[in-house]
């Protein structure tokens, strides 16, 4: 076998390896071995888990792709930034909606800010659809609108939401991952609903519709995260979190010598 063939089926048996070492943990456990040990595979495990929940809340807040991809990279920033001081790691879906929502409203603010200082420096030129600007619109409205409700929701009302009607888990499945009864997922979801509803009614929308063009959104090819971006955005993680140490040992290093 050549040597190039045979570093392939390495590399594809280590994949699979560490695929099977993080499918049994749960996302409080990936993220204490991610927190502890900084172990690349359990926050690779956590990226490709809720990838697309990430994906789907910047891809509907910003109607970019390049700006959608930027904020997805940037939530699992934070994500590797804050992993230790994540209390409720079980419920680490809900805070990486939270974080997405937030970090792709503050790029939509810098972008609304870049547009209208460039109308004022080319006050006569009117630019069309920028490359990489995506379709539906008006279907990516009413999902951000969505995920703006979704973000205000009380913690123990957003958690089984997120699990339940984003990210498509059974109650069975959102209790056994963040430790509650099945009832206690039960009425409280039942509460969320109750609390969207009326919000978004107030907004001139039902709390179906959104869903529903949810689920459009996620049998689409565009709902998925593009090709290669959650390898990079494990990579440049991972390589942020080492300069970052490494400047902290420097900075360690040269108060000791101050101290000497």
């Amino acid at each position: 076998m050549a040597n190039g063939q045979l570093g392939t089926v390495l590399r594809h048996i280590r994949r699979l390896a560490v695929s099977q070492s993080t499918k049994d943990l749960s996302d409080g456990q990936l993220l204490q071995r991610f927190a502890v040990e900084h172990d690349q595979a359990a926050f690779a495990a956590l990226v490709q888990r809720h990838g697309r929940l990430v994906w789907s809340v910047c891809r509907h807040a910003l109607h970019h792709e390049q700006d959608a991809e930027d904020a997805f990279q940037a939530t699992f920033l934070v994500l590797a930034q804050k992993a230790k001081s994540i209390r409720k790691g079980e419920a680490v879906a809900s805070w990486l909606h939270g974080v997405a929502y937030r970090v792709a409203m503050k790029a939509k603010r810098h972008a609304a800010r870049r547009r209208t200082r460039e109308r004022r420096a080319y006050p006569g030129v009117h630019t069309p659809g920028s490359p990489g600007a995506l379709p539906e619109t008006s279907l990516l409205e009413l999902q951000a609108i969505l995920d703006d409700e979704v973000s205000r929701l009380p913690e123990k009302y957003r958690a089984p939401f997120v699990l339940c009607c984003l990210d498509g888990k059974s109650t069975a499945e959102a209790a056994e991952q963040l430790r509650w009864k099945v009832g206690t997922v039960s009425g409280r979801l039942s509460l969320a609903r109750k609390q969207l509803q009326r919000r978004l009614t107030r907004r001139g929308l039902a709390l179906s519709a959104a869903l529903y063009a949810l689920g459009i959104s996620r049998t689409a090819a565009a709902s998925s995260v593009p090709a290669g971006l959650a390898n990079i955005t494990v990579r440049a993680a991972l390589a942020f979190l080492t300069v970052k140490s490494r400047e902290n040992k420097d900075l360690g290093d040269v108060q000791l010598k101050r101290i000497e």
